[in-house]
């Protein structure tokens, strides 16, 4: 049973890893946004085939791959 548990910490280990590794780092795009502001910068970059993120919803920060950040604006 130990073993079980073992190989099942290591998987999930190195799962994690390469999920950390293959994620791209994300940079700051635009802050402090208003939400018609925001909205429209969102549906223009998913136009444009850009991934991105928007961690906070009370504070509208736009976050994108940081190799692609320079070709946003």
């Amino acid at each position: 049973m130990a073993m079980v548990a073992v190989t099942a910490a290591l998987i999930s280990f190195f799962a994690f890893v390469i999920m950390r590794v293959t994620t791209p780092q994300m940079t700051t795009l635009f802050t402090d946004l208003s939400l018609e502001d925001s909205n429209a910068v969102i549906k223009d970059l998913e136009r444009q085939s850009h991934s991105l993120r928007n961690p906070q919803r009370r504070r509208p920060i736009i976050l994108v791959p940081k190799d692609r950040s320079r070709g946003c604006a």
